[in-house]
């Protein structure tokens, strides 16, 4: 299978992210498509939203964080009793930018 045969299927899954391909390919453990088709094309190669046809933004290395231990210095001064409080903070809340 060509690399734009193989692209052709994928797009037509309609999946939005990474993680989704690689939950599809485990489903389905396509023959003739690579779980790590950027290994196996890398001439053809032109990213991960040109593969699954989407154009989502990525912005690897460009957040900036704090400093670990002011990190952790924040998330105690919420006394938080538990991990679950926690999620449930960030799903209420936020989580900072930073």
């Amino acid at each position: 299978m060509t690399f734009e045969e193989a692209r052709d299927i994928v797009r037509d899954e309609s999946l939005c992210s990474v993680v989704q391909y690689k939950q599809w390919w485990d489903r389905n453990v396509p023959r003739q498509i690579p779980k790590y088709p950027y290994n196996v094309w890398k001439t053809k190669w032109a990213g991960w939203n040109d593969f699954l046809g989407n154009d989502n933004v990525f912005d690897y290395g460009k957040r900036q964080y704090r400093p670990y231990l002011e990190a952790v210095d924040f998330v105690h001064k919420l006394k938080l009793p538990t991990q679950r409080a926690w999620f449930d903070h960030v799903r209420d809340v936020g989580i900072p930018e930073d």
